[in-house]
């Protein structure tokens, strides 16, 4: 079974999809996935190309200058969302469809706004209130006018939330939170068996 996990910037994905892999899910990540494709040649000369100069000297790219270009110019915002989301949805797709009779939650933070949620078997969003956002963040280092910014570029936590499967509040306590999502487990778990289990 392929989960979608998504969740606007600052929402705890990637916390969620720590304790889906300590309950034993298969858990790719589609930041992962893009960090990979970043380092290929192919996509660096397609960025480059379109950005201007955004290799440093060793011929990498500057991520910090690509995503500022990206967030404050919508057209190569979208652009490089073009070029990355269909090669990251193709490779999640294809590892639920090798591990189809296991529970694999994958972590697509704009799984909505690149319209793939009907690529998965379920859609899980992770929310969070807007005053914890911005100081979860603040803690990481973004301005105020960065988190605004990112969140400006994302379909509403509501909006998401109305059109997901399961919603995982993540604006409390650590340990509300892997009582949240061992209970989503459990019950998704007992899905897949009964799934598993019926005569085809």
């Amino acid at each position: 079974m392929l989960i979608g996990l998504t969740g606007n910037f600052g929402s705890g994905k990637s916390t969620v999809l720590k304790l889906f892999a300590s309950l034993g899910a298969i858990t790719p990540s589609a930041d992962e996935i893009v960090q990979g494709l970043l380092k290929t040649a192919e996509i660096k000369g397609k960025i480059a190309a379109r950005f201007g100069s955004v290799l440093d000297a060793g011929g990498e790219l500057d991520k910090k200058k690509v995503a500022a270009i990206a967030f404050a110019d919508e057209n190569m915002r979208r652009f490089l969302e073009s070029l990355l989301h269909p090669l990251v949805i193709c490779e999640i797709t294809a590892i639920g469809a090798q591990h189809k009779h296991e529970i694999v939650v994958a972590e697509i933070p704009l799984l909505f706004e690149g319209g793939f949620q009907n690529r998965v078997d379920k859609v899980v969003t992770v929310v969070a209130n807007r005053e914890v956002v911005f100081k979860r963040l603040g803690l990481r280092g973004f301005s105020e006018e960065e988190v605004k910014s990112r969140l400006a570029s994302q379909i509403p936590d509501d909006i998401k939330a109305r059109q997901s499967d399961y919603v995982l509040d993540n604006s409390g306590k650590p340990d509300l939170l892997e009582s949240e999502v061992r209970k989503l487990y459990e019950k998704v778990s007992a899905t897949l068996a009964k799934v598993s289990a019926t005569p085809r």
